[in-house]
Parts: C-alpha cells; structure tokens; sequence
C-alpha cells in the first residue's frame, strides 16, 4: 500500500507528476496527523500557513483512509465555491493520479440555488416573457450553455451576464415539483442528478452552509434513512477556510419572521404572475384537486385577512421598539426604520414592551395555523404539479409562523440571541445562538467518526483556545489534534511590516473623524507614490474608504491608477484589473481581507486603515460580549481581541502569497502602538524582527530601499 512518505518525500510521486515540486516536512507531517486522526476516529484543528498546500494533505489523508476503509464516505466543506472548484478541478485529479485512485469516485455538490431548473426555464421560454425583455441573446447563450453542460450548475457558467440571467430559474425548493416534472421523471433535474452523483461518490467537495444543514436534517430526524438529507451518510469530515465555522453556524441554527417574507409568500399564492401563460392564480389553478370548491374563495379572503393581520402586527412592533429606543435615549428616533439598522433586543424589551405586540403576533401565527390545516385538509393527493407548489408555499408560511411564535415565547436569554435587522424600511426579527460551540458537537462533530478543521488562521499565537470554544472541540480537547504548521515562505527577508510612531489614533468608538481621514489619506498617498502603486488598502467601512480615496485621488490621482470597490462592482473583475496594471492601487473592503490571491509585484504594499473590530453595535457580537461579561470573563480579551486578531491575520495574508514575493504592510492605527492590548496583536503578527514602530518619514524611506 502507498504511504504518505510514498507521496510526498523526495522523489515521491508528487514529484514526479508536478514540475517544480518542492519537499515540504510540514505538508508531510500535516497529512500524517490528518490521516491518523481519520483512521482512529479522531478530531483535529490545523492551522497551516500560506503556502504549506494545506489541500494536498488533507486529501492525501482522506484517500488513504477511504482505501483503507472501501465502505466509509468523506465530505470536504469550504466557505467559497472557488475553492470547491479548485479542489475538484485541479487537487483531486492530482492526488488520484499519484495515489493510483482513478476509480475512487469524487462529487461536486453546490447547494440547489446553483443549478438551472430546466422546467421553469423552459416554461418562460415557452411564455415568451423573455424575449419581451429583449434578451435575444441570453437565450442563444442559455442554448449554447445547455448543450455543452453536464452539470447544468449556474457557478460553471464563464459569462457572469449569464449567470445572473440564469438564477432567476435557479432550482428553489418551494417551485419544485419534484416526481410530477417530466424533467426529474427522466433523471434530467440537474439537482437530482448533483445529489444522485454525491449519494454514488465516496468523497464529496461542498460548501459549509448545505453540510451544516444536512447534518442539521439529519440529526433532528433521528437518523432516519428517509430524511430529507442532500448529502449521503459519511464518517470522515474536513472544514476548509474553517475560520468561517462560527459565522456558518451562526446563520445554520438562527431562525426569522420578516413581513415582507409572509407577503412575498401571499402573492405567490394568490397573485396572477405578469406575462404568464396561466389565466388564473396558483390558488386559482389547483381549484380541480380542492374536494370543497368553496374553499379556493375562502383561502383568497383568508389571505387577505393574513395580509392585513401581519400589518397590524408590523406596526404594534414597530410601536414597541420606538418606545423601547426612547426609553434609551430619552428622544425619539424617528430615522431608525428609514436607514439600515439592527438591533440587539435585552430583557427589559420583552419585560417593558411585551404585551404591545403578543397580542397581534400570537392572532397572526394562530390563523396561519388555521389556514394551513383548511387546505392541506381539503388537498387531494398531489396528482399535479400546482398541487405541490402551493402546499410548499403554504409550508414555507408555516415555517414563518414557526419563527415568530419562538420570537414570542422568548425567555431562553443565555441560550439565544433575539434581535432585529430593518433594511429599505422592512423589519426581520431574529433568533441567533448565543453559542454555536455546544451545537456543533451535538450536531456534528459527536455524531461523525472524524472532523478535521483547517485554515491559515485558527490560533492566536499558537493557542488555539478561541477556536476550540466555537467549533464544538471542548468536549474532547484533551483527545483531539492541534498542530500549527507556518508558512515555508520567508516572513523575515520578505516582510515588513511599519507601525508610525507619530501616527494617529483611530477613535476607539463609532466612525473614524476627520483628523484620522486626514492622517490616512496623507499617509496613504505618500507610501504609493514611494512604492509606486501595487498597493492594496483595506477599511473596515465604506463610508471611511469613500472619503479616503478622494482625497488621495485629489493628491495623487493625475500620477497613479486608483481603483475602488463599488457596492455593484464584481470583485473578480476588480481583482483582474488590480493584478493586469502592477502600478494600480485598489481601495476595499471586508470582502477583500480574505479571498484574494495576487501573486508577484501587483501587490507589494498592504495598508491597513484600522484594526477589524467587529463593531460592539453589532447585535449578535453585543450579546456575547455581555453574556461573558455577566459570567465574569473579559469580553474584550475573550472575544474581540481575539477575533481581531484572526481577521488582520488574514488581511497581512493577502500579501506573501509565494516564496518570491516581497511586500509591506503598513498598521495605520497608533492605538496597536499606544494601546494596552497592542503588544498582543503585535506578538501575533510579527515574524522575528520584521515588524518595526518608526516615524512615517522613515517608513517611506525603509519603503523604497526595500521595495526597489
């Protein structure tokens, strides 16, 4: 049998098949602890830095292990569907082919939003509707697609014109019509085909979301065969970009009630669709299978009833939570429902304000409830098609109901977290874990043989602490894996990373001023000029970034190619005009701490324009931080800092992306100078000498003699 030595030592098989292939002991120690844990049932937190090819470990040790064991199964989750790719497209084929595993079926498994329903597809086609849109040509591309695709999955789609035309007949559970549409009777439904393939696979590649909800569907049925699950039974797992693990979580267990979801529903229901080629409403359409006939007028009134219901609700809560802002703040805020906004909602909320709304809200979720059992008591078996999207539509209400009764009876403060979001005067109301750590071994990591998370940033100086308390891992640390593998890349020689000592601070609260918009647009503009652009600078918030740009674009703008994130712009497209001018400079935000892979001298300066606090506004973040404070911990230290210092790890990530490459990051913020908790996130960024606090003028000048 092939062994892990076999694949990865010197003149290994690894060797033999990539031109330019370097040794690495860590890759190959990495694969050996993987494996290990897989073959003994075990759990691991792997941390490997940029360039150890953390992949290659992990799917050698998974191949291994499933030869060793021909019956088990293995699913590979990541956060991004670029790594799913690449992993299925270029990694997988090369581990098989040194591993002699050519037979050793491999599946590609997106969540159902990102296939093409070809029966709704064909059904607009049919209508005509699109070609009143004057969309002539998406329709010959759609063709031409559709010929050339065996998978029908809208990510593999080049033209992102396209892609964005093709999701709007994206499979979505509630317009499927699952045994009665002559596309799934032929074993032609994309999706069933995707999950038909990962059922027969013994490895599959998918994202974090659809696991967590598969193991949710799966735990919660007890097991049962007969589950709604997507992904087939399997023993072995691996979290890729594992960092993401708490946020997956986060969204996976959280439930909500929004009003404009309940509408959007209603008229699904009972609206007649634009351009279609149906006379009559979905409620209309189902009329021959209804055993009562009276009952189709009966569900329109109801409908309208319910409409009305979840207004008079809407604005018994909206009442509720102005008078709980004025009960902070001593002054009405008549702005709130107009902005974006969202809210952590404490005790006294639902101590002072209760009764304002439980009254509407309990009338609204019981004639739900009524609704729902009249016509799924008066439905004939589901012998159409209209039958089956009407009841998926009715169950979708119910499960809004479900949510809204939970928001209602809340009590449980130190389990969950109730909060609302109001986005273009729309109100959602949430319940998030308050911990996703006891969830995640419950519903995942004690039921699987072996889980394995890996990323580059997990621990906090080598303590993986933080990580293990979200991830599910306390119950068996002691039994568990932890390894720290860093980065073969010489951080010391090609690294530098600048803290001005005559800089300025950002305020600790709320948005930066004018003062520190100064500072950073100065500073910025003078360390491009010096590096002659490839500069990459990273803000917390768009409304800082937009100031900064301008005024660096007035400074240096007629000399230096500026470019920007726009809240429509495509990030791949920005990246490929950032990476094609080596001279340009990009100004972005969250989306682009991680993610990015700009290889060579197009990226050589990295500014930050602050440290990545979460803000303490946020609701779910606010509630954790008092949850530790209310047990005594130190929310600071326990939880911001922490998760601070994982997002700027990331974002210095961005720079060294290979053994050749060479660049500088500059920690705009003199609080990582001045502050208590600065020498904490120093210890954790810096590798050997490479990180200096000097004066801004001396900065530019160690700039240039390193750069150039």
């Amino acid at each position: 049998m092939i062994e892990i030595e076999d694949l990865f030592g010197l003149g290994g098989r690894l060797s033999d098949i990539l031109p330019g292939y370097a040794y690495r002991e860590d890759q190959e120690e990495m694969a050996q602890v993987i494996y290990t844990s897989l073959v003994n049932d075990g759990k691991a937190a792997i941390e490997a830095g940029t360039g150890i090819g953390k992949s290659f470990s992990y799917l050698s040790a998974l191949f291994l292990a499933l030869k060793e064991s021909p019956g088990e199964k293995a699913v590979i989750a990541t956060s991004t569907q670029a790594l799913q790719s690449q992993l299925f497209e270029k990694d997988i084929p090369i581990i098989k082919e040194a591993l002699d595993m050519d037979r050793l079926e491999v599946a590609l498994l997106y969540g159902r939003k990102n296939y093409i329903c070809q029966r709704r597809l064909f059904e607009a086609l049919r209508e005509e509707t699109l070609l009143s849109f004057g969309e002539d040509d998406f329709i010959i591309k759609t063709n031409e697609f559709l010929n050339t695709t065996k998978t029908g999955a809208i990510p593999e789609v080049g033209d992102k014109s396209l892609a964005l035309f093709l999701l709007q007949y994206a499979s979505e559970y509630e317009e499927c019509t699952s045994r009665l549409c002559p596309y799934y009777k032929n074993g032609e439904c994309y999706f069933l085909r995707a999950r038909e393939r990962a059922k027969k696979a013994s490895l599959i590649v998918t994202n974090q979301t659809l696991m967590l909800l598969d193991s949710i569907e799966k735990f919660d049925s007890g097991f049962d065969s007969d589950s709604n699950s997507v992904l087939p039974y399997y023993s072995y797992l691996v979290v890729d970009e594992a960092h993401h693990i708490e946020e997956q979580a986060t969204k996976c267990f959280s439930s909500e009630y929004s009003r404009s979801s309940l509408i959007y529903y209603i008229d699904r229901i009972s609206k007649r669709r634009d351009k279609s080629r149906y006379k009559a409403s979905l409620l209309e359409r189902v009329k021959a299978y209804i055993k009562d006939k009276k009952i189709i007028e009966k569900t329109a009134r109801d409908l309208d009833r319910l409409k009305s219901l979840s207004r008079e609700f809407d604005s018994a809560f909206r009442g509720a939570v102005e008078s709980y802002l004025l009960s902070k703040s001593s002054r009405r805020d008549s702005s709130f429902f107009e902005k974006e906004n969202s809210l952590l909602l404490e005790r006294d909320f639902f101590v002072s304000f209760g009764d304002l709304y439980k009254k509407k809200g309990n009338e609204l979720c019981d004639f739900i409830g009524s609704i729902y059992t009249s016509v799924a008591l008066n439905l004939s078996e589901e012998v159409d098609q209209h039958v089956i999207i009407l009841k998926n539509y009715f169950l979708e209400l119910s499960n809004l109901s479900l949510a809204l009764s939970e928001f209602l009876a809340f009590d449980e403060f130190g389990e969950k977290i109730p909060y609302i979001e109001v986005y273009k005067g729309n109100i959602s109301i949430k319940i998030a874990p308050m911990k996703t750590g006891p969830l995640l071994e419950r519903y995942l990591v004690y039921p699987l043989k072996s889980v394995i998370y890996t990323s580059a940033t997990l621990s906090i100086d080598g303590d993986f602490t933080y990580f293990i308390e979200r991830s599910g891992l306390s119950g068996i640390r002691e039994d568990a894996a932890f390894r720290v593998y860093k980065s073969p890349f010489d951080y010391e020689s090609n690294l530098r990373i600048y803290i001005p000592s005559d800089g300025v601070s950002c305020p600790q609260n709320g948005e930066p001023d004018d003062e520190y918009n100064r500072y950073l647009t100065l500073l910025s503009s003078s360390s491009i000029d010096v590096s002659d652009g490839g500069a990459l600078v990273l803000f917390t918030s768009f409304d800082m970034m937009t100031k900064v740009y301008k005024g660096v674009y007035d400074a240096i703008g007629t000399r230096h190619k500026l470019l920007i994130q726009d809240k429509n712009a495509q990030k791949a497209t920005l990246l490929r005009e950032f990476k094609e001018d080596e001279n340009s400079s990009l100004f972005a935000t969250s989306s682009f701490w991680e993610g990015v892979d700009v290889q060579g001298s197009s990226l050589r300066l990295l500014i930050i324009a602050r440290p990545p606090f979460t803000p303490p506004t946020d609701p779910i973040f606010k509630a954790r931080m008092n949850d530790i404070s209310e047990n005594g911990g130190s929310p600071f230290f326990s939880l911001a800092l922490p998760d601070c210092i994982l997002r700027l790890k990331q974002g210095i990530g961005r720079l060294i992306r290979s053994e050749n490459d060479k660049g500088v990051v500059i920690l705009s913020d003199k609080r990582i100078k001045t502050a208590n908790y600065g020498i904490v996130i120093q210890n954790a960024l810096k590798t050997g000498e490479n990180l200096k606090i000097i004066p801004q003028e001396s900065i530019l000048e160690e700039i240039e003699e390193f750069l150039f």
